[in-house]
């Protein structure tokens, strides 16, 4: 058994790596050969599913997702994950019900407020939006994108004043936040003009890595 979870965290460990270099291809292989062993891992189901998303295979990233689910029913991160791809999919009323989960089984998980926000946004419900975006600081106040997130709805809504706060307040926590740094060169020039992209859950998911290893720990 113990040579089992040694082998099986050099394979999971060795996807992560995979991963951060770019090579889905071998992380999802990886990821596989982990399984192969440790068939009830929720991680490695709920890693290779974001390999899976990355590569816009969202049918077998829903697959491990609901697996990662049926393994460790209490894990709020694979509802957060399987949401994703609802997301891109354009389910967004099943992206909520995802994130409600998500919520109750965390509910200090602030990117989850943020992301159910953004769905909220998409089907034009910007009152719900905006106190999942309040919800979202008063659980993290480091988190940037909420603060970019909720600038681009107070732009929307013509409310300048607290924008340009929110989007200041975003370049202070992450001088890279391009959506801010551009949101605040556009706000004195143009009016509001708010697109939602495709890309919904992306600036979501990159403050977010590969779960780690641990045999030890597979309950939420």
């Amino acid at each position: 058994i113990r040579r089992n979870q040694k082998l099986t965290g050099l394979f999971f460990e060795r996807a992560i790596t995979y991963t951060a270099k770019g090579d889905k291809d071998r992380a999802i292989a990886d990821y596989t050969e982990a399984i192969k062993i440790n068939p009830r891992l929720a991680n490695a189901y709920s890693n290779r599913g974001d390999v899976y998303a990355a590569k816009k295979d969202y049918n077998r990233a829903f697959n491990d997702y609901a697996k990662a689910i049926q393994l460790a029913p209490k894990f709020a991160h694979a509802y957060f994950n399987r949401a994703s791809v609802f997301m891109d999919t354009k389910k967004y009323n099943s992206a909520i019900e995802d994130l409600d989960e998500s919520i109750r089984l965390n509910p200090n998980y602030a990117v989850a407020y943020v992301a159910r926000a953004r769905a909220y946004r998409v089907l034009n419900k910007p009152d719900k939006a905006l106190a999942d975006y309040n919800e979202a600081i008063r659980r993290d106040g480091t988190l940037a994108v909420a603060y970019s997130d909720r600038g681009l709805l107070y732009e929307a809504k013509r409310q300048k004043a607290e924008a340009m706060a929110d989007y200041r307040k975003a370049l202070e926590l992450d001088p890279a936040n391009a959506d801010a740094k551009n949101a605040l060169d556009r706000i004195t020039r143009e009016p509001p003009k708010v697109e939602v992209t495709d890309d919904l859950m992306g600036p979501v998911r990159r403050g977010y890595g590969a779960l780690a290893y641990n045999p030890k720990e597979q309950r939420w």
